[in-house]
């Protein structure tokens, strides 16, 4: 008989989200997809229109190499976000005929599922070797675009470390010597001085940017390394919760699973290498208790 699961994922606390609708599902996402074009909008314009210019003339040698640093880093991060959106890993076929035994079943498509896919009540599909959903780039990471959303979480942490890098002096351009007014950028501080006229609207945005690229440092850099981390074991973040440890073909195999044949290219620009499976055929195929 067939296992039947539920995909009860507990990184995504299916059980909290099974009661709303499918609209606010699909809002969730889409403001995450607002949020970010948003900041990384008004980031690159502080950056590119008023931090450069004022900090490296573009025709200093310090000029040229951060506009490359922007084209390049920023490129890197935009081209990787598009792809990671844009690439599903749906589980597309038809029932098949002779269900393999280890197969699950999913209850709301009515269907049995191969190894490593799970459900996603947000994308409202099953996904092929699913890790998690993303609200920012409004789709589930799975098999095919696991690789993108790794870069992308990569040139995200670098871009806003490379941000940080000219908006703090920038800042000071603005507003003084940092160290003199460092009790200014305390958030709740900020927006006092803002309100009774100490400090322009300008200087009070830089300071917003500055604590979301800190964030999105901070945050994409420890997903990135999460990632690297799972990946390396061969394993999802649900199956690395879990303990489940029947996938590990050995560190290469499973980067090169993730990332294609000529995977260390992919750290550098985004590249269009097949992949080597198809996300529905494992060789490990043991039941473990608890998948």
């Amino acid at each position: 008989m067939h296992r039947i699961t539920m995909d009860m994922d507990i990184s995504d606390m299916h059980w909290k989200i099974k009661g709303t609708s499918k609209f606010t599902r699909k809002g969730a996402s889409i403001l995450g997809v607002i949020y970010f074009f948003l900041f990384a909008g008004t980031i690159m314009w502080t950056t590119v229109v008023y931090a450069l210019p004022s900090l490296y003339p573009e025709s200093t040698e310090g000029g040229k190499i951060h506009y490359f640093l922007v084209v390049f880093l920023w490129g890197n991060m935009l081209a990787n976000y598009c792809l990671c959106c844009t690439t599903k890993s749906f589980y597309m076929d038809h029932e098949p005929k002779h269900v393999p035994e280890h197969w699950n079943y999913c209850l709301p498509c009515g269907r049995h599922l191969p190894p490593r896919a799970h459900h996603c009540l947000y994308c409202d599909r099953c996904v092929l070797k699913r890790d998690h959903h993303c609200f920012f780039t409004g789709s589930c990471v799975g098999y095919f675009n696991q690789r993108r959303f790794v870069i992308f979480n990569l040139y995200t942490c670098l871009s806003a470390v490379h941000v940080l890098g000219l908006l703090l002096p920038y800042l000071e351009i603005l507003n003084g010597p940092t160290m003199e007014r460092l009790l200014s950028y305390i958030f709740p501080v900020t927006v006092y001085e803002w309100y009774v006229g100490y400090m322009p609207t300008s200087t009070v945005l830089v300071v917003l940017e500055v604590y979301v690229c800190a964030v999105a440092c901070i945050g994409c850099g420890g997903l990135f390394g999460w990632q690297i981390m799972i990946i390396r074991d061969g394993q999802t973040s649900y199956e690395a919760v879990k303990n489940i440890k029947r996938y590990n073909f050995g560190r290469i195999q499973n980067l090169r699973e993730v990332f294609g044949p000529y995977w260390g290219l992919n750290f550098v620009f985004p590249v269009w290498t097949k992949l080597p499976g198809n996300g529905i055929d494992w060789t490990h195929t043991k039941t473990v208790k608890g998948y």
